[in-house]
């Protein structure tokens, strides 16, 4: 009689541990995990911001001074900040805030003409998989969307199509967005297939682990 009632305590206690908020805890705690990688992540790019900003005043980049000095304050501030930041705000305020700010700092560095950025948009969303949801990365792939169709836009006045052969802008425009959106939907197709898969075996890994436990 004891026995059975242990079993049926353990069994309980397992299943309690498979309820919704207790996966939703085991979430929370790899964004807030993932957040501080991140922070990292960006910390170790204010290397490549300052390298950059130098190369430029010394004459290899021609970016402008203006235009450099923008540059190295705004990328300091947006890959530095979020190691303090971390400590004062809730982790999925930070998340959204990290990669939100970076998406769009590489859209404005993207809009420079002296700048060649191509591969670099879909960075984002790429780290974005981190996370594990699959919802969060629509989100992300959406916003580094917007922020590199702008980019394009702004960058198609000064393509030589348009300035040396005649092309209207909007004709320049509408191809290289027509390109860019082709090879960023594949992209972005394989990261969410990725993560979808990534976060079921996740739960699958999850459940396993307590199913052994009950039957200990």
């Amino acid at each position: 009689m004891e026995d059975g009632e242990k079993m049926s305590k353990e069994t309980v206690k397992s299943t309690e541990k498979l309820r919704p908020e207790n996966i939703a805890r085991v979430f929370e705690k790899n964004t807030v995990q993932i957040n501080g990688t991140v922070a990292t992540i960006l910390a170790c790019c204010s290397v490549a911001v300052i390298a950059i900003a130098a190369l430029s005043l010394v004459g290899f980049f021609e970016f402008g001074r203006d235009y450099t000095y923008f540059v190295l304050i705004t990328g300091l501030m947006i890959s530095l900040l979020p190691k303090l930041l971390n400590r004062f705000f809730q982790p999925d305020f930070m998340k959204y805030y990290m990669f939100i700010s970076a998406a769009i700092f590489i859209g404005v560095m993207g809009a420079n003409k002296n700048i060649g950025i191509y591969i670099t948009y879909i960075l984002i969303p790429l780290l974005s998989c981190l996370y594990l949801d699959f919802v969060f990365v629509l989100k992300i792939a959406a916003v580094s969307y917007v922020a590199m169709i702008v980019s394009l836009y702004i960058n198609s006045a000064v393509r030589p199509e348009v300035l040396f052969q005649g092309y209207s802008r909007m004709h320049i425009f509408m191809a290289y967005a027509a390109g860019f959106t082709v090879e960023y939907a594949i992209v972005t197709a394989v990261l969410c297939c990725l993560v979808k898969r990534c976060n079921h075996l996740m739960l699958e890994c999850i459940n396993a682990k307590h199913e052994l436990v009950s039957t200990d």
